[in-house]
């Protein structure tokens, strides 16, 4: 554990821990555990001080994985385990590999910003113990925009970058500003890299109204539950990098959208003035269609950094942080593209990986895994953002 007091352009770090222990939260194999907000106070209780701000999260166990989703209803836990379990044929690194992590959690006035059926789950895949996670917490010194309210029309992938960039301003045109993006809902997800509208169509392949045959959560109908896990799978949270040229998808999963609220959804912002960030690239060569190791530049650029942001530059690649090499990571994904007969380019960058956070002092000695799904042979290469 530690604490980190600086300040940097528009950024106050106030606490930066690369593992604490959740106390009374234990990590059991086979498991999905809603933590608290309460649980999230005692291990970085500054969250109070904060009146704008982002909480950065993530398992500081490779084999556990981190999501947002439903709060209430018991049965949605129980059924994401199931479908995960399904989907990675038992084996805890690729299950940890599909779930979103890490998280990026507006802060406003003392309070997480979540939606109101919104909790953070904790996806444990095999292993017992207490829980543990890394933690950012970080004060905007500019004030933040707050929320909009998109309408997705109806179900599938739609464009809303037009609907966020007035609240956002030029922060997605300079290189020094990340733009968090957290959607207040639980049956639909964000990303910046939707490639063709065909990702519901490909997602419904991965997680099939089928399956309701084993599932509980369905009181809304047969795509209930499918919702919730696409959710799960895809993010309800994503970055935009100010130098990107990223844009911003919100994928409805519902045919009628949320509970009350039709296909309008509710996302909030955040504008995280950073140190200007470097672009990184491998020094492996090309790659079209694979999956590349690129720990060790990224950990090279990350320096004396307690903490990095790495977003990947290419659309159509991604970046992950798992326990699988990335030979077994290639072998595990065309494997899943193969049970499920989904067009790996369209769903894999949705699927697999906007972002990750790099603690220096982490416990987890994942690799940082760069994906490339097109065709076009491309260079690795990722933006690497230091919180220093």
């Amino acid at each position: 554990n530690g604490l980190n007091m600086a300040t940097q352009n528009g950024l106050e770090i106030v606490s930066c821990s690369a593992c604490s222990t959740l106390r009374g939260v234990t990590a059991r194999g086979g498991d999905v555990i809603l933590i608290g907000e309460e649980n999230l106070r005692r291990v970085v209780p500054e969250i109070r001080n904060i009146k704008c701000g982002v909480l950065f999260l993530q398992s500081a166990r490779s084999d556990c994985a981190l999501s947002l989703n439903e709060n209430c209803d018991s049965a949605v836990r129980r059924d994401m385990w199931r479908i995960f379990e399904k989907l990675s044929e038992c084996d805890g690194d690729v299950a940890a590999l599909l779930a979103r992590s890490p998280l990026a959690i507006p802060v406003s006035n003392g309070k997480l910003v979540t939606g109101t059926w919104q909790g953070v789950y904790a996806i444990c895949h095999a292993g017992c113990g207490p829980l543990k996670i890394s933690s950012l917490l970080v004060r905007s010194l500019v004030p933040g925009p707050g929320r909009v309210v998109v309408d997705a029309g109806k179900r599938g992938v739609a464009d809303v970058s037009s609907a966020v960039k007035p609240a956002v301003g030029d922060a997605t045109e300079g290189g020094d500003a990340v733009v968090v993006a957290l959607l207040l809902h639980t049956s639909a997800s964000v990303t910046v890299d939707a490639q063709g509208e065909g990702l519901e169509e490909d997602l419904s392949r991965v997680v099939p109204e089928s399956w309701n045959s084993f599932l509980e959560h369905t009181y809304e109908g047969d795509d209930d539950m499918p919702g919730h896990a696409k959710s799960t799978l895809v993010g309800a949270n994503t970055i935009i990098v100010g130098s990107s040229t990223r844009r911003l998808w919100l994928c409805e999963h519902r045919n009628v959208g949320g509970w009350g609220g039709g296909h309008q959804r509710k996302i909030a912002l955040r504008v995280v003035y950073t140190s200007p960030g470097r672009r990184v690239r491998s020094v492996d060569g090309k790659a079209a269609r694979g999956c590349v190791d690129i720990s060790g530049v990224v950990r090279a650029a990350a320096g004396d950094a307690p903490a990095v942001l790495v977003c990947p530059v290419d659309p159509g690649t991604t970046v992950t942080q798992t326990g699988l090499a990335s030979g077994r990571m290639s072998e595990a994904l065309q494997a899943l593209w193969a049970r499920t007969g989904v067009t790996s380019g369209v769903v894999g960058p949705a699927l697999v990986g906007d972002y990750v956070m790099v603690w220096k002092d982490a416990a987890r000695s994942d690799n940082i895994i760069w994906t490339n799904f097109t065709a076009a042979p491309l260079v690795p290469e990722v933006h690497v953002i230091p919180f220093a």
